[in-house]
């Protein structure tokens, strides 16, 4: 491992616990050790999900995804509603991707290596450790060992993994399923896709990670 990879492990031995629902806590961890300052990240923010509700005025039907996929956040713990937000945390703008091949035709997006006004980001400042999966040789191999191969995919494998509510200012998005409404601010309160460290939370996570 590199002296970063190596860091990872040790913070993720140390903080990682499991609650008493089976689910697993994990932290997020940054490269000189202790979360830097932020600028301010909710202007542009703010400025994407204008983006997306024009977006919507043209694609109803892509509202309509959207707007299910983050009530479902809500309702299932994933997105928490922050009243009182600290001056440093950072806003992670969203926006929807549409996949006509995929099982999921509508994924909400979060791009954490949005700059803050004083050019940092979420992304460049955490450590990522090492990713601990097969290669693609591996991979290809074992399906030439048995007749029969299975293909399987964990649903929402990254909502499965919660960070610290300590944590939950680094991941603060603004949204309303309504433009008459106020726009609130919520906490993502699991490792979330489109932040750098959270393949290598998953994955270490899993049956066949390292012990």
């Amino acid at each position: 491992m590199t002296a970063e990879e190596q860091y990872c492990e040790d913070i993720f031995v140390k903080t990682t616990k499991r609650e008493a629902d089976g689910r697993f806590v994990t932290s997020i961890s940054f490269k000189d050790g202790q979360e830097p300052k932020f600028g301010d990240s909710k202007k542009a923010a703010l400025a994407t999900l204008f983006q997306l509700e024009k977006r919507f005025e043209k694609h109803p039907n892509v509202k309509q995804q959207h707007v299910e996929a983050m009530t479902e956040a809500i309702a299932s713990g994933h997105m928490e509603l922050m009243e009182n937000v600290p001056e440093q945390a950072y806003y992670v703008p969203h926006h929807a991707v549409l996949k006509q091949s995929s099982t999921t035709q509508l994924r909400p997006v979060y791009n954490a290596s949005k700059k803050s006004s004083n050019g940092l980001s979420l992304n460049e400042q955490v450590a990522i450790g090492k990713m601990d999966q097969p290669d693609m040789l591996t991979i290809i191999l074992r399906w030439r060992i048995f007749k029969i191969g299975i293909l399987a995919d964990l649903e929402k494998m990254y909502k499965e993994v919660k960070i610290p509510p300590e944590q939950y200012h680094l991941q603060l998005i603004l949204w309303r399923g309504n433009p008459n409404e106020k726009i609130k601010t919520y906490a993502m309160t699991t490792v979330t896709f489109g932040v750098a460290p959270s393949p290598y939370l998953a994955i270490r996570l899993s049956p066949n990670a390292r012990p």
